[in-house]
Order: C-alpha cells, then sequence, then structure tokens
C-alpha cells in the first residue's frame, strides 16, 4: 500500500519498501503535463477521458452504496471486512458491483498521514466546539477519517481574448451647499466631473492544470449534503501527480468514479477563463473614476483534457432531526497533498441564538445607557434597529463559521494563468 510518510509503496507483511516509477511511467506523466500550454493547438482528450473501461479492469472493483449512492473504487485485494462507504460509513455488499466506468490518467499521491490528518480535523473542530452540537462532538471519532481519491479533470488552454468597457478619469470635485426647502438647514452635495473612454484589450490567455471536479453528485450544490468543502480544499500541487496505476487503491484508500464528461464542463471552462481574463485585464486599465466591463469574448487556439485523482482524507456525518429524521450529511475535509482543512458540521442552536441575544443586548445597552452621558443622544427606533442588526450578524457569522456554506475554491487565484 501507498505509504505517506514514506512516498513510497511499502508491503504491509514484510515492510518493504518499493516504487513502480519507469522511464516510460515517467514520460507517461510528463508528456500530459506540458506545461507549454501556449503551444497547444486544437482539442485534445486524454485516453482516461475518452476509453470506457469493464468492471473487471486491472484489479479494480466499483460498487454503489446502497444508502447513499456514492460509487467507490478500490483494489480487489482489500479484505471484504474492510469494504464500507466512505461517505455514510454503511456496509456495501458484493451484490452492489457497478461498471467502474474510466481509467484515469494521473494521480496526484497523498503526502499528508492519517494522523496527521486526524489531528487537523480535530483541531478544526476544537476552536469551533462551543457552537458545535453536543451531540456531534460526542460522537466524533478521528479513526473514522478515511483516504479518498476524487476524479477531477485536469485542463489546459490556450485562447485568444478579446474584453471591452468603459473607463473614467476625474477632472474635478468641487461641492456646493444648499439650503432646504423650508430654509431651516443646509445641505450639501458633492460634484465630480470627468471624461469617459472606451477600452479596449486583445490577448493570448494561457491556463495550467485548471482542475474541475469530474463527479456530478459532488460537483453539484445540494441542500442535504456539505459537498463543497471537497472544492474549498483546493488546490491540488498537479505539477507532482503521476501516472495512475492500481496498486494506488491497495491498503484502504478508495476512489469515487468519474461520471462526467468532456462536453459536461465545458460551460464551467469558458466561464472560468473569461473570469481570468477580466483578472489579467484589470491591473492594466488606469482609470481612477471607475472601470465597466462591456463585452467579452473568447477563441480557443487549443484545449487539453486529462483525467487525474486528487487526494483528500474525508469524515462524514449523519445530522438528524429531533424526530429521528435524515437532515443532512457533513463533511470534514483534509487536502491529503497540501493539509489544508475545512469542514461543515451541526450547530448548536442554543449558543448561537445566546451569543446573538448577547451581543444585542450589549449593543443596547452601550447606546441606550451609555451614550446618553457622553451627550449622544439617539432615537429608540436607531438603538431597536442597531441592536436587531447586531444579533442578525452574530448569527450569521456563527452560522458559517461552522457550516462554511459561503466557502467555495477561487479557481482564478487557485490556478496558473497568464496572458
Amino acid at each position: 500500500a501507498w505509504q505517506p510518510s514514506l512516498q513510497k509503496f511499502a508491503c504491509n507483511y514484510c515492510k518493504a519498501q518499493f516504487e513502480i516509477e519507469t522511464p516510460d511511467y515517467l514520460a507517461k506523466a510528463a508528456a500530459l503535463k506540458n506545461d507549454e500550454v501556449y503551444n497547444l493547438s486544437g482539442k485534445t482528450v486524454s485516453v482516461g477521458l475518452s476509453k470506457a473501461v469493464d468492471k473487471e479492469n486491472v484489479g479494480i472493483v466499483t460498487y454503489q452504496c446502497p444508502n447513499c449512492g456514492a460509487t467507490i473504487s478500490f483494489s480487489t485485494q482489500d479484505a471484504w471486512s474492510s469494504i464500507k462507504c466512505e461517505w455514510c460509513r454503511s456496509e456495501i455488499s458484493a451484490e452492489n458491483v457497478v461498471p467502474n466506468g474510466y481509467n484515469p490518467d494521473l494521480v496526484v499521491r497523498f503526502e499528508v498521514a492519517k494522523e496527521q490528518a486526524q489531528a487537523n480535523v480535530a483541531e478544526f473542530i476544537n476552536r469551533r466546539r462551543w457552537l458545535v452540537s453536543k451531540k456531534f462532538l460526542r460522537e466524533f471519532k478521528a479513526a473514522d477519517i478515511r483516504p479518498v481519491y476524487v476524479p477531477q479533470m485536469m485542463i489546459d488552454v490556450n485562447a485568444n481574448q478579446s474584453i471591452q468597457g468603459l473607463g473614467g478619469v476625474l477632472l474635478n470635485m468641487y461641492t456646493e451647499t444648499y439650503e432646504s426647502d423650508d430654509g431651516k438647514s443646509t445641505y450639501s452635495v458633492t460634484y465630480y466631473d470627468y471624461d469617459v473612454y472606451q477600452w479596449e484589450r486583445h490577448f493570448v490567455l494561457g491556463i495550467n492544470d485548471l482542475t474541475l471536479g469530474a463527479n456530478e453528485a459532488l460537483s453539484q450544490q445540494s441542500k442535504t449534503s456539505t459537498n463543497n468543502v471537497i472544492d474549498v480544499v483546493k488546490p491540488f500541487d498537479t505539477s507532482k501527480a503521476v501516472p495512475y496505476q492500481h496498486q494506488y487503491l491497495q491498503g484502504g484508500y478508495r476512489s469515487e468514479r468519474r461520471t462526467l464528461d468532456v462536453d459536461d464542463v465545458t460551460p464551467d471552462v469558458q466561464k472560468i477563463a473569461i473570469d481570468m481574463g477580466y483578472s489579467q485585464v484589470q491591473p492594466t486599465l488606469n482609470y481612477d473614476h471607475g472601470v465597466r466591463y462591456d463585452n467579452a469574448t473568447m477563441e480557443v487556439n487549443g484545449i487539453r483534457y486529462a483525467a487525474v485523482l486528487c487526494p483528500i482524507w474525508l469524515y462524514s456525518y449523519y445530522e438528524y432531526d429531533s424526530k429521528g429524521n435524515f437532515k443532512r450529511q457533513h463533511y470534514c475535509v483534509v487536502n491529503g497533498q497540501t493539509g489544508k482543512t475545512i469542514g461543515s458540521m451541526p450547530i448548536n442552536v442554543t449558543a448561537q441564538i445566546g451569543w446573538s441575544i448577547a451581543g444585542a443586548v450589549a449593543m443596547f445597552v452601550l447606546l441606550f445607557f451609555v451614550f446618553p452621558f457622553g451627550g449622544v443622544d439617539i432615537d429608540i427606533k436607531w438603538i431597536l434597529g442597531l441592536s436587531v442588526a447586531v444579533f442578525a450578524a452574530i448569527a450569521y457569522f456563527t452560522y458559517t463559521a461552522v457550516r462554511n456554506t459561503d466557502k467555495h475554491n477561487d479557481y482564478v487565484r487557485n490556478t496558473e494563468n497568464e496572458m
């Protein structure tokens, strides 16, 4: 099995260490990871994204969980007693076998050992323990963290982009004072004089190793599953990817099945590429009174797709309501390469409301009792309104601190791109 701490394979019985790299093996990886994106021409789709394989493929078998529907691939050499769904921890039987779909081209290997992943998740939860459900804290077991490879598409792009818009240059700023209609007060208005210019940028954009999720269930937003955190632990350093071998799924390592094809992710690639174009253009726009983007077009010169498995350590937890009905599935995830940790947990509603009320009361006391002593008289409506706003703000921030529903991967910042 693969040993992250050794960065080698090791026999579970005699502890002998070995590697499977060969010149041909490394040459295959180099061809798929060629960073010269500006030389790309046409559309290249790797073997791992075009050739289907049957369920008896090279020592790998895939099963579908009868409970949550996840598809789990692993080595046939693993003992049957260890077969359990990594997403909901339900038992999987031999009757649940399904075709495993496709062989990936590359794999980003685990570098974070299980002990470190367990410590990362435990620390992540501990920092939020005052806001987390007490039932979750009682039932959390670090030993239930499992290694899983998630399928990704690695995409390189060479494209011509054109972006047009308007920009303002400030000429003068001045303030005029006016009398109110009733003549009892005055008010001021600031005016700006500025020129408006039309601008255009035409350039070649290169994108290297954009990674997008290739499993539909894990990529879609869900009200009953916090799978957004799986995307948040990116980026992965795909420059370290090596050609896929089935030995990487031995010794308890699992992988999800790829369910998306190239055409399924093309709209996302185009949107992200345009956003990257905006990001590259912005520093070249020297307008001091605002910029407006009106139009963006892109013509792809060359694009390359490859299939890659990326490593995560996964902890899953089922949340139920007071009547015992399923409410939500939570995930805590550790990037198996970098150790970046993120997660979602059931919130302690009592604690959330308590902190929110405390903040609102503190604001009310400050405005109603303290400020008047300083000669500041505030209308009671403003006091109540600000207190309610503080209550809502604390409730929101405590919720997001535990659930992380607002977190998403920033592809523009986390992917190598330049013009």
